[in-house]
């Protein structure tokens, strides 16, 4: 399969992409024609048989061919690609910088034998019907009324709505308001333990991140305060008990409904990047915070919590 991407939002495309990878189960092979050259090691790649009997999905980012002019060499190259397609593989060109020139005969032949997907951001007039569109990409079924509640549940966070979708594929029967919400409750605890994985890491980029996604769930600061300082307080008893030396079922009989074996694996595997003092002195910053917050003390209680969290990704408690 061949496929023709443009548009002027780099997220969405990226979307896309990963979108179409997902589908074709294959493994990804990234060229961008600014930096590699010419396209014989894309011709190449799009003929070869990958070792372990995938699909590639040969990406090619900024194909110039298709905004100018190109020589003979790469002329009969793409010829080849167009006319007579890799059947182990596929191949998608796309530009989210400018639009391809409609006028190439380049461009006239691949759009002939390709997918063409104009990727624009949907408007409040047609973001109805785009959702529409990859819900039944997806064959995904709802019961009546359902579908509504999860446009109103993801707004016009796109990303949110196909990771979610993505989950909901995976169900046979069709989606009721119960599957819904047991799927956004889970899709919520997976994105705070995410959060205060990168934060404990001190990994500023990942954790504010992940912080913006949770309020977009939560839609209050107060809700992700309360989940925080769960979480933390597990952290703390995971690191008291390792340090005596219990085993790992040990600590997962003690610490009961509120561990699993992943969730103490990745717990085991973040408490290197921190220690006990640091995660006490965050404890004491957010009991603080939260004793202000019911007395009225903040005008903006979101900058006042993120700035909690910046001091602890900076080092500021560790001192």
């Amino acid at each position: 399969m061949i496929y023709l991407i443009t548009g002027s939002n780099d997220r969405l495309i990226r979307l896309r992409l990963q979108d179409i990878i997902k589908k074709s189960e294959g493994e990804p092979l990234n060229f961008d024609c600014r930096k590699d050259g010419d396209f014989e090691d894309i011709h190449q790649a799009f003929y070869s048989i990958n070792l372990f009997g995938t699909k590639n999905v040969i990406v090619v980012r900024n194909p110039y061919f298709l905004f100018e002019s190109c020589g003979a060499k790469d002329d009969k190259l793409l010829n080849q690609c167009v006319d007579n397609p890799s059947k182990n593989n596929d191949l998608i060109f796309y530009s989210q910088e400018k639009a391809f020139d409609k006028r190439l005969k380049m461009y006239k032949l691949i759009k002939s034998n390709a997918q063409e997907l104009i990727i624009e951001n949907p408007g409040p007039y047609n973001y109805y019907d785009y959702v529409a569109a990859l819900i039944n990409e997806r064959n995904i079924k709802f019961t009546s009324g359902v579908r509504d509640k999860l446009i109103n549940y993801v707004k016009n966070d796109i990303e949110l709505l196909m990771n979610i979708l993505d989950k909901l594929s995976l169900i046979d029967e069709p989606i009721n308001e119960e599957i819904l919400l047991q799927l956004i409750e889970h899709n919520s605890e997976e994105q705070t333990f995410e959060f205060i994985n990168s934060l404990l890491k001190h990994d500023y980029q990942k954790t504010f991140s992940y912080l913006d996604e949770c309020l977009k769930v939560n839609n209050s600061v107060v809700s992700i305060l309360y989940l925080l300082v769960s979480q933390i307080r597990y952290f703390y008893a995971v690191s008291f008990l390792s340090k005596q030396g219990k085993s790992k079922d040990f600590i997962l009989k003690s610490l009961g409904g509120s561990s699993s074996q992943y969730r103490l694996n990745k717990a085991l595997e973040t408490l290197r990047y921190t220690n006990d003092k640091e995660l006490i002195n965050l404890l004491f910053q957010l009991s603080e915070f939260d004793y202000n917050l019911k007395n009225n003390t903040y005008y903006e209680e979101r900058s006042e919590f993120e700035n909690i969290i910046l001091n602890f990704c900076r080092g500021n408690y560790a001192k």
